[in-house]
């Protein structure tokens, strides 16, 4: 079951922008460097099962993803591997039942791995760059995620809000 493999790592923190369904109530499970208390907030087992079964592919930065990664490092104070990242293009929207609209836009995966939701993934590759709004979000997204990366963090620090990267659905 791919669950099953996925559960030690979902235990080590999973992370969406998205706020607390469930919280893991057993011994600690880490994997190195990340170190988290427990399991994303927002993000529920199932949520997991369904984004594992859910049509997904790789995703190809733009080079704009460099400079965003930069002003990220920048406002953190703090240096990363940006090529160490994984993108990816879920066809189709993150499930994150916690929220109202049942949805999230990103999702970062410890240690590396960074998920777009069908409609940000679309705005962030369109070439010409859509309309402002739609852009300011898609980039927001982005870099919202990054900075869990970068932090190797769950939570949502103040670091997101002086950062103007905070995310409330």
């Amino acid at each position: 079951m791919k669950l099953r493999k996925l559960f030690p790592v979902l235990l080590s923190g999973l992370v969406a922008s998205c706020p607390i369904q469930r919280q893991y109530s057993g011994p600690a499970v880490t994997a190195a460097p990340y170190t988290p208390s427990a399991l994303d907030p927002g993000v529920t087992l199932d949520d997991i099962a369904e984004l594992d079964s859910m049509k997904k592919e790789p995703y190809s930065p733009r080079p704009i993803f460099e400079t965003w990664w930069q002003e990220v490092e920048e406002c953190a104070h703090k240096t990363g591997d940006f090529n160490s990242i994984r993108f990816f293009h879920v066809f189709g929207d993150i499930p994150c039942k916690r929220y109202k609209s049942k949805k999230c836009d990103g999702l970062w995966f410890p240690p590396n791995k960074i998920y777009f939701s069908d409609r940000i993934a679309r705005r962030l590759r369109l070439v010409p760059i859509p309309s402002p709004e739609e852009y300011s979000l898609a980039q927001k997204v982005a870099k919202h995620e990054m900075f869990h990366n970068l932090l190797q963090e769950s939570r949502h620090t103040e670091i997101f809000r002086r950062c103007g990267v905070y995310i409330n659905n």
